[in-house]
């Protein structure tokens, strides 16, 4: 059983590609360099990927603008990578009769203070939300595609990668933003042991957290000198993000088969 990884070096495309490889499986990479597959979700040529695939091939879809702000600040370009090549694409996949994950976010659904799951209506802010959930629906009735939804994923990820950067620089921090943020090694089991008979899981921490709690466990258990600045955003940053998305899942745990981490706990390993 091949695994094929589309767009394999993004933070979790090349994450998963890595753990895959040390566990002995058959992984193929696709990206627009250094990979397997020469790959650009930019063109609509798919020929070298398509020639590739096989029947029966395990296809996780990673690849595509990950940037809020750019599919607003950017709506064409964004709408023909995130919506009409992807879809393109997946479409091109499945008449392989290979299997599809689709990569979306927790950012289909609205603001939300009480907790949504894998039934809960969608309603995006923003167009990355937008598009993600127009993928979405589009294949959902197809038995080979399924989606995979995450929330923050905390790990060597940007926001963590800034505050450990220059320590004794002050940090500033938006105020509000929060999610249920997950561990990137339970996003690395929960893909390993995806149950495919699911349409769709929610890959999300126990706690609904903010970037400013993130940082003051940092600063509370392994960095003390962190100097921490709380901003309130302006408003057009609200304008393609919702500031709270309780996003919690029916299925996630069954599939990692233990609780998802707390982000303190993960910090406490650090």
């Amino acid at each position: 059983m091949r695994k094929i990884i589309i767009g394999s070096t993004g933070y979790i495309g090349e994450t998963f590609s890595k753990f895959l490889t040390q566990n002995g499986e058959n992984t193929i990479s696709c990206s627009r360099a250094n990979s397997d597959i020469a790959f650009d979700l930019e063109e609509n040529d798919f020929s070298e990927l398509e020639a590739n695939l096989i029947d029966g091939d395990f296809v996780y879809f990673f690849a595509g603008i990950s940037s809020p702000d750019y599919c607003e600040k950017f709506p064409e370009h964004s709408k023909k990578v995130n919506l009409t090549n992807t879809i393109n694409l997946i479409e091109k996949i499945l008449a392989k009769n290979c299997k599809v994950l689709f990569a979306s976010t927790d950012a289909v659904y609205s603001n939300s203070t009480i907790e949504v799951d894998e039934d809960s209506e969608q309603s995006p802010i923003g167009n990355y939300g937008f598009y993600k959930s127009e993928v979405e629906k589009n294949f959902i009735e197809d038995p080979n595609f399924s989606v995979a939804r995450f929330s923050y994923v905390f790990g060597s990820d940007k926001f963590s990668n800034y505050l450990l950067r220059n320590q004794l620089e002050k940090k500033e921090i938006f105020n509000g933003f929060k999610r249920r943020a997950v561990s990137i090694d339970d996003v690395l089991l929960g893909l390993n042991n995806y149950n495919w008979d699911l349409k769709a899981i929610n890959f999300s921490g126990p706690d609904l957290i903010s970037r400013m709690e993130i940082a003051e466990m940092y600063k509370k258990n392994i960095y003390h000198d962190l100097i921490l600045d709380l901003m309130e955003p302006p408003d057009s940053f609200w304008d393609c993000r919702a500031k709270e998305i309780n996003m919690g899942s029916k299925h996630f745990k069954s599939v990692l088969l233990k609780e998802p981490q707390k982000i303190e706990d993960v910090i406490k390993k650090l």
